[in-house]
C-alpha cells in the first residue's frame, strides 16, 4: 500500500476491460504489472548478503496486497542462485550498500521481480524472519565499505529542475504556505 499526506491505497486487480477507472486515474501516477498470484518476497542486501522474507496470504484480501493481510504467515528463505546472482548484480550496478528488493512468486515458484527500494524499510524483515541485517549494517559500516564521495546523491537546487519540475515545486511551495503561513515565512527569510 502506497501512502501520500495520509492517503493510503492498497494494490487492486483491474480488468483490461473495465473502462471506469480510465478517467479517474487520467492525472494520477500509476503503476500497472501483470497479476503475479503467489507469495510476496522482501529480499534485503547488504554489502553482498542477502537476506529473504516470504509472506504467505492468510486472508483473501492478502491475496491481491499483502500489506492488507491482518495476519501473513511469514518465514525466512532463500531465492535460487541464479536470482540470487542477477539480483546482486543489479545491486552493485546501481552502486547500492543496502536496498529492499520486492518480488511475487508465480505458479512455478519463480520469483517475479516488481521493485527496488534503495531506502526500503528491513527492520520489520528482521524480526520477523529473525534474521540478522542489523549485524551485517553494522559490519559493513565498520569494515569501512561504505565511501560518502562514491555514494553521496547531489542536493538539486529548484534551478535544476526542468520547467515542469519548477512548476510543480513552486505550486507545492504555494500549498504549503497555505496551509501554514507562519513556518512559510520562517522559511523564506532564512
Amino acid at each position: 500500500a502506497q501512502q501520500v499526506s495520509g492517503f493510503h491505497q492498497s494494490t487492486q486487480l483491474v480488468d483490461r476491460t473495465d473502462s471506469e477507472w480510465r478517467d479517474a486515474l487520467r492525472h494520477c501516477p500509476v503503476t500497472f504489472q501483470r497479476h503475479v498470484p503467489g507469495p510476496d518476497l522482501r529480499v534485503v542486501v547488504v554489502g553482498n548478503q542477502v537476506f529473504v522474507l516470504e509472506e504467505r496470504a492468510t486472508s483473501a484480501a492478502g491475496l491481491e496486497d499483502i500489506r492488507t493481510d491482518p495476519a501473513p504467515h511469514r518465514r525466512a528463505t532463500t531465492v535460487p542462485p541464479d536470482v540470487q546472482q542477477a539480483l546482486l548484480s543489479l545491486h552493485a550496478d546501481f552502486g547500492l550498500m543496502a536496498a529492499s528488493y520486492d518480488f511475487r512468486c508465480d505458479h512455478d515458484g519463480t520469483p517475479v521481480f516488481l521493485e527496488c527500494n534503495p531506502h526500503g524499510q528491513w527492520l520489520w524483515v528482521e524480526l520477523e524472519g529473525r534474521l540478522p541485517i542489523s549485524a551485517a549494517l553494522a559490519q559493513l559500516l565498520v569494515a569501512g565499505r561504505v565511501d560518502p564521495e562514491v555514494h553521496a546523491v547531489p542536493a538539486l537546487t529548484i534551478q535544476d529542475l526542468p520547467d515542469h519540475g519548477r512548476a510543480i515545486s513552486e505550486s507545492y511551495q504555494r500549498a504549503m504556505a497555505a496551509r501554514n503561513p507562519r513556518q512559510s515565512k520562517a522559511v523564506a527569510e532564512s
